[in-house]
This record gives C-alpha cells, sequence and structure tokens, in this order.
C-alpha cells in the first residue's frame, strides 16, 4: 500500500456515513497536513485535519461526549466528516463554501458573504484562497487517478 492510500477506508467509511465525498475528504487532509496525523501548525492547528482545539472540544463532545486525541487518525477523519457535513447543511451544499468556512472560520466567511455576495471567493483570506485552489488541484488528482 502507498502511503498516500493508508487512510483511505477511513475516507471512504466516515465519507459515507456523513454524506459527505470521501476524495473531497481526502484532498483536504492532503492540503491540511500532507496526511500526517502529528501535524501541528504554526497557530496552533494539530492532526490530519487540522483542528484548533476549540473546535475539536466542540466536535468530539458531539460526536464521543468526552475528550479525544487530535493526532488519532480515525477520530480525526470522523470529525472532518462531521464537521464539513454540517458546513454543509449551513451553506446549502455549498462545497467550496463549506470548505473555506473550515479553513478561515463561519464568522469570518459570513461576514465576507454578507458584504461581498457573488464575489466571496476574491474576498476572502489569501490563504483561504490559495487553500481552495490547493484542494480543487489534489481532488482533480485523486479523481483521475481512480479512473
Amino acid at each position: 500500500m502507498e502511503a498516500e492510500e493508508r487512510f483511505d477506508s477511513l475516507f471512504a467509511w466516515y465519507g459515507k456515513k456523513y454524506h459527505v465525498d470521501a476524495a473531497w475528504l481526502k484532498a483536504q487532509a492532503i492540503c491540511e497536513s500532507n496526511l500526517d496525523p502529528d501535524a501541528v501548525s504554526p497557530v496552533g492547528a494539530v492532526g490530519l485535519t487540522q483542528f484548533m482545539l476549540r473546535t475539536w472540544e466542540e466536535v468530539a463532545a458531539a460526536l464521543w461526549h468526552r475528550p479525544t486525541l487530535r493526532t488519532n487518525p480515525e477520530k480525526a477523519i470522523e470529525a472532518q466528516a462531521y464537521y464539513m457535513a454540517g458546513l454543509g447543511k449551513l451553506f446549502e451544499g455549498d462545497r467550496l463554501k463549506s470548505t473555506a468556512a473550515y479553513n478561515c472560520g463561519q464568522g469570518r466567511l459570513n461576514s465576507v458573504l454578507n458584504q461581498w455576495g457573488a464575489n466571496w471567493r476574491e474576498m476572502i483570506p489569501k490563504e483561504t484562497r490559495d487553500y481552495l485552489t490547493r484542494i480543487e488541484a489534489q481532488y482533480a488528482r485523486l479523481i483521475k487517478a481512480e479512473g
């Protein structure tokens, strides 16, 4: 098995469970941490799916009713799928808006949407614009590889 494939069954399982595209989840995790469960960002996001502590605690309380390590790959992927499903509901199924909110926060994205409407993508922080572009490229690569 290739290193990039080691979590595929988890992405598939939790993508199906929460009705989120597994390839999109994987592309997102590649861009977040390069699939490294021990990754730590300069701003303190941790794990495979790079959750900040406060968001992680909220998701962990909803899913498991107890604290869980952000470095646990299975828990991280389940939390990612659950959180993306919730964002999908908030943003009416718009995967790009949901993913932008995952990166820059719901409040910030809502502020941009309220101010700029259809031009939201050009007005979000550059880091988030770049993040979306990287995920779209990874997703296209993954879909192409699936054949």
